[in-house]
């Protein structure tokens, strides 16, 4: 009958450490998931502030292109017009 006392014991330990280990799990996902909308709110803040200067980057990368496309096009145009010199000399 002891023993069977003793398990019984054993087993009313273990529920009152895993009712322990589920407040303490319970506390921590709760501080966790404050700290993730935190960090949520955070994103979505930089990304407001972001969008801006992402958009100049996007405008000064194609403005730089254009700028390259039309060197390219200028540097054709002499090219040809130097060589339609030569000949007609």
């Amino acid at each position: 009958m002891d023993d069977i006392k003793n398990k019984l014991d054993k087993i009313q330990d273990d529920i009152t450490e895993i009712k322990v280990t589920m407040a303490v799990n319970t506390a921590n996902l709760g501080e966790h998931m404050a700290r993730t909308e935190q960090v949520e709110t955070a994103i979505e803040i930089l990304k407001k502030e972001l969008t801006p200067v992402r958009d100049h980057v996007l405008k000064v990368n194609y403005t730089i292109a254009l700028i390259g496309a039309i060197g390219s096009v200028a540097a054709f145009a002499y090219s040809i017009t130097h060589v339609i010199s030569f000949f007609h000399h």
